[in-house]
């Protein structure tokens, strides 16, 4: 069926609302401004996470109704700096594994194990070991998550609008229904490509950053390094609230992946707090309270 300004390929059930004050032609009308939960997530079956994910934002935003045209100054400020703490935190993992086995004499890179092989330390190395799996199954779910959006994304989603920016979402512009009639095309695949080269690197280069940070920090007691977990953890924390504020909506996640909107809301809503805290847990052990380092 064609939309109002004779494109075609829009699937009838997406046709322009009549009844909407001139929605975008891409819009479908099971998105509604002000409405229910599902009319938000564009859903009449939203997963729990999800819902739970929209409430959260809610929320922050403070705002007691489902209106996307409204934004508070804490919304605005997660979604402003969200792009570039995710670029720090890659910079930052980056300089541990890359910069540092490269310019040091002695490459901190897997220097030492996450244990020191001791009965009396057996409970703060299996801390440190689940501190470690925790950041690794965050690192998988944000690689995997923002790989899927490029994936399903199309070239008119993505041309101009940061699809080489791997650390800024692919903006949703048109339908899932419409963008599911397109066919795949040499910029593409391209882009696929290069989006699943650049998250698999990210996954492994994160993996290591924080092996390196926490067995440095576990074996030599070295506080800057947690200092440096600690910055991390708040890095992780906004990062993850500013995903929770693009679900729902026709501009959210969910209208390009359905499976990146559950993965960002469980790594929002549970992954994450659960990897900080554990981190938390993982410093304490590492600087018990009979150590000194004075003595």
């Amino acid at each position: 069926m064609a939309s109002s300004s004779g494109q075609t390929g829009l699937n009838e059930a997406c046709a322009p609302n009549p009844d909407g004050p001139d929605p975008p032609e891409w819009w479908c009308p099971r998105y509604r401004n002000r409405g229910s939960l599902s009319d938000f997530l564009g859903d009449t079956q939203p997963l729990w996470v999800e819902v739970v994910a929209v409430r959260t934002a809610q929320w922050m935003n403070g705002c007691r109704t489902l209106d996307w045209t409204y934004e508070n100054w804490l919304t605005t400020i997660l979604r402003e700096i969200g792009p570039g703490i995710r670029l720090g935190t890659f910079v930052t993992a980056f300089s541990v594994v890359v910069v540092a086995s490269l310019l040091l004499d002695n490459p901190p890179l897997l220097m030492f194990p996450l244990r020191f092989d001791s009965i009396d330390a057996r409970w703060s190395d299996a801390t440190l070991s689940v501190a470690l799996a925790l950041w690794t199954l965050d690192f998988g779910a944000l690689c995997w998550a923002y790989y899927d959006i490029r994936h399903h994304a199309t070239p008119s989603d993505m041309q101009g609008n940061g699809e080489w920016t791997p650390f800024l979402r692919v903006p949703t512009l048109r339908s899932r229904e419409d963008r599911a009639q397109d066919g795949d095309s040499l910029y593409r695949t391209l882009v696929r490509g290069v989006a699943a080269g650049f998250y698999t690197l990210y996954f492994f280069i994160g993996v290591l950053a924080m092996h390196t940070l926490l067995s440095h920090m576990y074996r030599n007691r070295n506080p800057h390094l947690a200092a440096l977990l600690i910055l991390q953890c708040v890095f992780t924390t906004l990062a993850s609230l500013d995903d929770l504020t693009h679900i729902g909506s026709p501009w959210g996640v969910q209208e390009c992946s359905k499976l990146a909107s559950v993965t960002l809301s469980v790594r929002g809503l549970y992954l994450v707090p659960l990897t900080v805290v554990w981190t938390g847990c993982a410093i304490a052990a590492s600087f018990p309270p009979s150590y000194c380092r004075e003595c």
